[in-house]
């Protein structure tokens, strides 16, 4: 499997181009976000995956302690659902 960078400041034209992508808009300010309704999260996933991103969904509800968090992605297995 070749590893490429997501945006590429080489060349000048892909790099406009892509810095007009979806993914450009969540990472210039940062790796986290908030969505206020499932809806927006949703919508979020979908255009990542359509981007050619591998998405992962992992349900935080159950936790309380940042424990619980660690256990959650040691534990974390791709090919069942959360």
């Amino acid at each position: 499997m070749v590893h490429r960078g997501v945006f590429d400041p080489n060349d000048r034209d892909l790099f406009n181009e892509q810095r007009r992508r979806f993914d450009w808009s969540l990472l210039q300010n940062g790796n986290v976000h908030r969505y206020d309704t499932a809806f927006q999260l949703d919508s979020a996933c979908n255009r990542l995956t359509d981007l050619g991103y591998l998405v992962h969904r992992i349900d935080a509800h159950p936790w309380i302690t940042v424990a619980d968090m660690r256990t959650a992605f040691a534990t974390f297995s791709p090919h069942k659902r959360a």
